[in-house]
């Protein structure tokens, strides 16, 4: 992937966050939540360190907890800090969920309403199923990233960072010991992180095809049952399913890799840092109960590494769910073209139709001219039959005339104004028709009827 491509999608995944703009005040005061209930957490193993004497004074020969005084105040400490990290993760959770609920439904609303205004050839190019199960997989994706992902990557990062301050200003010689690790870990994580990526990406995609055939197949269970075709189609799915499963092991070897090495790099670390710190102990440069913190906070950031490495992955397929899903809702659907066009003044419509000199073939099979030079005028109250045999253009020509398309050469007159200079659905609204084969919406028989009539 070129520097361009990386920095498109980029700035396509950080589009998504104009959802949240809406409910940004909302999403805030989630962030404090959050902030609040990771301060907590850091905060709990200096405190414990308490326990065990936290005075700098007491060295290794001195081990022992502070008088009965001491101990009820930190326990009352411990108490109130878990209170409050208690309440702020309650609102944290419960004001994240609203505002991911409310982009999530904007989310929707766009996408769809998106999806019925794109032109015919749009669904000419795609596969119904494998668009239908991308859209809904993405915008799964998307709510658990929204709900859970970017919160704990968040907090993860927190405590970190804090854990840092706090580990910095125990022992900055055991800090150094133990932040040496992290440029090799960042180096492997951007390298593992961008394979997992690729995997992930090609999973969604043989699920979509999968999907596909599941939706084609039920669709033409009429078709497949009197062809005698069960049989072609179970192998069809069948394959379809084993290339998911065999990307899916692979995605799963590789993030236990991953899993496997940031274990063996922090861990390994810890027992290191661990050494180093009983020999400073020892030295008495470094309290037991210093010791005791620093080595609280030292797995909590190992952990908190290891929970990065894992949401990175997660993250990463939300890039890619995001940069589909803004690039569709980018697209020019057919109400960007006619919005400005003319509106029909119905006294003056007559309704007479002529096609000049029409030429027209499907982007699909460019090498094939439907219609070459068509030309008819069917004038105001008469009657026409288009007759011919089966691919000689009868249902193009209506199509064009409901400008499902547009033609390549030629042009098609509605009271001799291009039909296209008209606004699209005032002009669609105007013409009736009856459709060659009938499709039934969910609903009743009465709603199936009145379709397409507001009133």
């Amino acid at each position: 992937m070129t520097k361009s491509q990386k920095y498109k999608q980029l700035k396509n995944s950080i589009k998504i966050f104009k959802f949240l703009s809406p409910y940004k005040w909302i999403y805030f005061i989630g962030l404090i939540c959050l902030l609040i209930s990771s301060l907590s957490a850091i905060l709990f193993p200096y405190l414990l360190g308490g326990l065990l004497g936290v005075d700098g004074s007491l060295k290794k020969d001195q081990f022992e907890l502070t008088d009965n005084n001491n101990i009820d105040a930190l326990f009352l400490l411990l108490l109130i800090l878990f209170c409050i990290q208690s309440i702020a993760s309650f609102f944290r959770i419960q004001l994240f969920g609203i505002v991911t609920e409310n982009s999530l439904r904007d989310i929707r609303e766009i996408t769809f309403k998106k999806l019925i205004a794109m032109p015919i050839a749009f669904y000419d190019k795609q596969k119904i199923g494998e668009l239908q199960s991308r859209v809904s997989a993405d915008i799964t994706l998307l709510s658990e990233t929204f709900n859970t992902t970017l919160a704990e990557f968040l907090r993860q990062i927190l405590t970190i960072l804090f854990g840092i301050v706090f580990i910095t200003f125990i022992s900055w010689e055991l800090s150094l010991i133990m932040l040496g690790v992290v440029p090799i870990i960042s180096i492997i994580a951007v390298f593992f992180g961008k394979y997992i990526k690729k995997i992930s990406k090609k999973t969604q995609d043989a699920t979509a095809n999968s999907n596909n055939i599941l939706l084609e197949s039920l669709s033409g269970i009429k078709n497949v049952k009197a062809f005698v075709n069960e049989n072609f189609e179970f192998k069809r799915f069948k394959k379809a399913t084993n290339n998911i499963n065999k990307l899916g092991k692979k995605n799963a070897v590789w993030r236990g890799l991953f899993a496997s090495f940031i274990i063996l790099i922090m861990f390994g670390s810890i027992v290191f840092v661990i050494w180093n710190g009983m020999k400073m102990v020892n030295e008495n440069q470094l309290s037991p109960a210093e010791f005791f913190q620093f080595l609280l906070y030292t797995i909590m950031i190992g952990a908190s590494f290891g929970g990065v490495s894992s949401l990175l992955g997660s993250i990463q397929k939300a890039i890619g769910a995001t940069e589909r899903l803004i690039e569709l809702i980018g697209m020019n659907s057919e109400k960007n073209f006619n919005e400005t066009k003319e509106r029909i003044n119905k006294t003056n419509w007559n309704g007479n139709v002529e096609f000049k000199n029409v030429s027209f073939f499907y982007e699909s099979r460019p090498e094939i001219n439907v219609l070459n030079n068509f030309s008819i005028k069917i004038p105001q109250g008469k009657q026409t039959a288009i007759v011919g045999h089966s691919g000689s253009g009868k249902s193009t020509i209506a199509q064009l005339l409901l400008q499902f398309y547009q033609p390549q050469k030629g042009e098609i007159l509605i009271d001799n104004k291009k039909c296209n200079s008209y606004n699209l659905y005032e002009y669609r609204n105007e013409i009736g028709i009856v459709a060659q084969e009938t499709f039934l919406f969910g609903g009743s028989i009465y709603e199936n009827i009145a379709y397409g009539d507001s009133n």
